[in-house]
């Protein structure tokens, strides 16, 4: 009897096709439809940093401290405002700087910046709105100059009570330049006053001291002046204007140089380098003296039409922060949108070299400052009635944000169905890997650790979009690799 064995024959095994996220720095985008928006961007991220192409932990606040010892308080008061009074003690041959703080009740307080102390009230000093503070060396004092549209202008030497100047306009915004003070007012607001030469509390209406210009057209009420290579700019409801305003009043003049289809917002104007950034109903621009353009087009939808009164931008650090508020248009509550009477929900982080662009969501803050404490610039901010400085952790007053990162759907370039089999990535902390097409939804946690982890998926579809999500901090993800089959 013959015996005969067949060889088994080996098939090959079909490699599976692979989609690399290599650099998640693009950021969002909602200029175009999700469906055709390429993986490189999101479509809805939010709390995580990505300027060196990993998602990180976003921008956090913590509070204000010195020496290990919080100062991001006062008793019985909500702080809404802060400005950096820079004085210098010539006794002891020191700078001797100071945190001025405006709160609810209409109080103002201040206390060291370089060395430890309480906030203790500046008497003499109380407003029914927000006051605007300016520094300024006059006759020989480092003092902070205060005013309100409600009230006259005060000075402060910082160690003496308020020296009020009752014949000075109700100033409402105001900026030096060339030694005299350029203000916008609260009863005339197409004028621009302009203080005596070296004197900004002399309002005398003569040729040799003080003076105003009527501005008359189709821009609008005036909301603030800037001071910006060697010209006062004039931001207006719906335009800039532009005053020559060195030597004597005589050769002051005027010219009109942009008009905006949308409501200049003045808190968000600040000069960053060599242009003036802003927020209008119709986006955000960039000035840059003659002419201004559109940027972040991709990202208005969010914050485009949405009032936006209350919103404040500060520059510091070659970066421009805008406290606003967005719509993010996915139904949930992240941070403060789950507490009634919030105004802002949203700090914007814009690099200005690399223009990366990051969104911090669920926080509150209604005032921005760039605070210089020694070398380096530190951004305050006025969250929940407390004193921030803002940092890398992600989190608020030590309670970690929601952070999300969203890819747009896609058929990865063909109508067939696929089934993704996994995707690899790693991560330094856990998080939650929701992966969604237009027949199911699953959601696999995954665990942080070093080198790359595999998550094994076996999800099925036409269309497929993922879904990086973390409650925690110390975040790290990059270089996630979807890889999938062909039905």
């Amino acid at each position: 009897m013959s015996v005969f064995y067949r060889k088994s024959l080996k098939l090959p095994v079909k490699p599976l096709k692979s989609v690399r996220l290599t650099d998640f720095s693009r950021g969002m985008s909602r200029k175009k439809d999700e469906n055709i928006l390429p993986l490189s961007y999101a479509a809805l991220a939010y709390n995580y940093a990505v300027g060196d192409g990993a998602l990180r932990d976003g921008l956090g606040l913590s509070a204000f401290a010195y020496g290990g010892r919080p100062m991001d308080g006062i008793e019985g008061e909500t702080i809404e405002r802060v400005w950096h009074y820079r004085k210098y003690d010539r006794d002891n041959n020191r700078p001797d700087d100071r945190l001025a703080v405006y709160c609810a009740s209409g109080k103002v307080y201040a206390r060291p910046l370089l060395h430890d102390g309480d906030f203790q009230e500046i008497g003499g000093l109380h407003y029914t709105e927000p006051p605007a503070a300016i520094n300024y060396r006059l006759y020989g004092e480092d003092v902070l100059i205060f005013c309100a549209g409600s009230e006259s202008m005060s000075v402060w030497d910082g160690e003496n009570p308020p020296r009020a100047v009752p014949d000075s306009p109700r100033i409402t915004s105001m900026d030096i330049h060339y030694e005299r003070l350029f203000a916008t007012v609260e009863d005339e607001k197409r004028q621009v006053w302009f203080s005596d030469d070296l004197d900004p509390t002399n309002w005398d209406l003569t040729l040799e001291n003080a003076g105003f210009i009527e501005m008359a057209d189709e821009r609008g009420a005036l909301l603030k002046v800037v001071s910006f290579l060697d010209y006062v700019y004039v931001f207006r409801e719906y335009g800039i204007s532009r005053m020559s305003a060195s030597g004597s009043q005589e050769e002051f003049s005027v010219s009109q140089l942009f008009v905006s289809s949308g409501r200049i917002r003045p808190d968000t104007i600040a000069v960053c380098g060599d242009r003036i950034l802003f927020m209008a109903d119709d986006g955000l621009y960039a000035f840059n003296g003659l002419y201004a353009e559109h940027i972040l087009d991709h990202m208005k939808t969010m914050f485009a039409g949405l009032g936006n009164d209350s919103a404040a931008a500060v520059y510091c650090s070659s970066k421009y922060y805008l406290a606003c508020r967005f719509d993010y248009g996915d139904g949930e509550q992240v941070g403060c949108e789950a507490q009634e009477g919030y105004v802002n929900n949203t700090v914007m982080e814009l690099d200005l070299s690399s223009m990366c662009c990051c969104l911090t969501r669920g926080v509150d803050v209604r005032h921005l400052a760039a605070v210089r404490a020694g070398e380096a610039a530190v951004l305050c901010a006025c969250a929940e009635g407390r004193l921030a400085v803002a940092d890398d952790g992600g989190a608020v007053f030590g309670q970690p944000l929601k952070k999300l990162w969203r890819t747009p759907s896609t058929d990865f370039g063909t109508d067939k169905i696929k089934v993704l089999k996994y995707i690899s990535l790693r991560t330094a902390a856990a998080l939650g890997v929701t992966v969604e097409s237009e027949e199911e939804r699953k959601t696999i946690a995954v665990s942080g650790g070093a080198g790359v982890q595999r998550v094994r998926v076996n999800l099925k579809g036409r269309v497929i979009g993922v879904s990086f999500e973390s409650d925690g901090c110390n975040t790290r993800i990059s270089a996630p690799i979807l890889h999938f089959d062909l039905i």
